[in-house]
């Protein structure tokens, strides 16, 4: 199983969540592809790393997020898949609408650079609370794959 983070934009707000799950503990402005909105643009997904389970962590923005989300859980439903080789995780907060409308504005030349700056302040004002989220799913993750197997001795 793989985990696709995917909210407005997969550069922004959800790459910083998804950083958090990774088996390297990464600074996001590390990655390679922290806001890189031509790469967004493309609307696929972008592999940045690994778990701690060994599984790729993707990120991927698309307008309609929750409804992506929906339907990639409900297609491996369809497919009769055992168990789930992708975990879809969608990442909402208050103004990733803005973010995401401030990203395509980026993309004018001349005055895109004030909007490009704009998302990043507000990735960065929102870093903590985007952090302990991505913490808060990388804690569920980790106690669910290291579970013990068998009976403590009496």
């Amino acid at each position: 199983m793989s985990y696709l983070f995917i909210g407005k934009s997969g550069v922004f707000e959800t790459m910083v969540v998804a950083s958090a799950l990774l088996k390297e503990k990464t600074d996001y402005l590390d990655l390679a592809y922290f806001s890189d909105i031509q790469l967004d643009t493309e609307r696929k997904p972008i592999l940045i790393g690994e778990a701690p389970d060994g599984r790729g962590v993707y990120t991927l923005g698309d307008k309609e997020y929750q409804i992506t989300a929906i339907m990639a859980e409900e297609l491996s439903q369809l497919a009769g898949e055992k168990g789930r080789p992708l975990a879809v995780i969608p990442v909402s907060f208050p103004g990733d609408q803005g973010t995401y409308l401030m990203s395509k504005l980026a993309m004018i030349p001349l005055v895109g650079r004030f909007f490009y700056r704009a998302c990043l302040n507000r990735v960065l004002a929102n870093e903590d609370q985007l952090l302990a989220e991505g913490e808060a799913y990388r804690r569920h993750i980790l106690h669910h794959h290291h579970q013990a197997a068998a009976k403590p001795l009496p």
